[in-house]
């Protein structure tokens, strides 16, 4: 961290972190550096996974190129999404009914999106259907269910990385979650974090972040700008 930035990460609460939203953060860069290849992803996913829905075994082949790399950026864990196709290679259909699971439509919600409760749930399921040599760990794992999440809806449910949040609700002084929570509760958690990020911008009258997917973004690119 260079000297300039030295102690933007003591200035601890919600009013020191829309500073450094202020100082760091351009809407321009946010769209070109974090929000155009989330949006990709969504598209890429929704476009393979047509298959899988479907009931065909070999949609997953589909996750080379960009779309493997683009996984493998937003969760920041190459090696789970490498164990996840191995996962596959192992046991395809297995795999194929719980992405189905996690992806279905929800037919009582608009557009099919479901419920962030229900979201959650799905989550739990994909986790106890994946063996834990697959991916160890359930903030490694959740990595990787949350980028597969995109496929429902990126700007309802956007990816998570452990560490990004962590580090950002020690800044803004936000409970964490407990250390023996699970994928659902971590998630839920994140959740609950963007949200109030995108009121807290509301109450200072600002236009964005409008969505949880720019909320996402607001923390991915300001923690790595400004590191503690």
């Amino acid at each position: 961290m260079d000297a300039d930035h030295a102690d933007d990460w003591d200035r601890y609460g919600w009013d020191g972190y829309f500073a450094l939203i202020k100082r760091h953060i351009e809407w321009e860069t946010v769209e070109i550096e974090e929000l155009a290849h989330k949006r990709d992803t969504e598209r890429d996913l929704r476009a393979v996974s047509d298959d899988a829905l479907a009931g065909h075994v070999n949609w997953i082949k589909e996750f080379k190129g960009n779309l493997y790399a683009n996984l493998v950026n937003l969760c920041g864990n190459w090696m789970g999404v490498d164990n996840l196709s191995k996962w596959y290679d192992r046991d395809p259909r297995a795999v194929s009914a719980a992405l189905r699971a996690l992806w279905a439509p929800d037919v009582g919600s608009p557009g099919g999106i479901p419920p962030r409760d229900q979201v959650i749930v799905r989550i739990r399921h994909f986790s106890a259907q994946m063996p834990k040599s697959v991916i160890r760990g359930p903030g490694s794992r959740l990595s990787v269910i949350a980028a597969l999440l995109l496929r429902i809806d990126a700007h309802q449910y956007p990816p998570f990385m452990r560490t990004m949040f962590h580090d950002t609700y020690e800044f803004t002084g936000q409970r964490s979650p407990p250390a023996d929570a699970d994928e659902g509760t971590l998630y839920g958690h994140a959740l609950t974090f963007l949200d109030r990020l995108i009121e807290k911008a509301h109450a200072r009258r600002l236009d964005r972040p409008r969505n949880r997917l720019e909320a996402q973004s607001v923390v991915y690119m300001l923690r790595s700008t400004v590191k503690p």
